[in-house]
């Protein structure tokens, strides 16, 4: 991630030139330009935060992700994080994991939590 710019929907910061689907594992590493996800939102399988990285999710855009969440890095979110899986899901990591929104829309099975989290917007 983050090879030209901080622009999760710029195809060129992605390995294979191509912003993640929702069939997507994501790895955020430790690089000069950490992902920011803006206005156009965006999708994600499972998203890994290493240690030492950063995800940015701005006030008004969604992450949606049809996986889990490991975050071993840093959040920083004053958008929504929503889970659409049609599996179980979980929240993992080691890292701070501090939603503003956080949303289930996984019809068929829970998201379970493996690591404290804390929302201070709207569940």
């Amino acid at each position: 991630m983050g090879q030209s710019s901080t622009d999760w929907n710029n195809n060129s910061n992605w390995c294979s030139n191509t912003k993640p689907t929702s069939s997507t594992d994501v790895k955020i590493a430790a690089s000069s330009f950490q992902p920011t996800i803006g206005i156009v939102g965006g999708l994600s399988k499972t998203i890994t935060i290493d240690a030492g990285s950063t995800l940015t999710i701005l006030g008004s855009s969604t992450l949606a992700l049809s996986g889990d969440w490991i975050n071993n890095g840093t959040l920083s979110s004053s958008g929504t994080t929503t889970f659409n899986g049609t599996v179980p899901q979980s929240i993992g990591g080691v890292g701070t994991n501090v939603f503003n929104n956080l949303s289930n829309s996984n019809i068929t099975s829970a998201v379970t939590t493996t690591s404290d989290i804390t929302i201070n917007g709207i569940l």
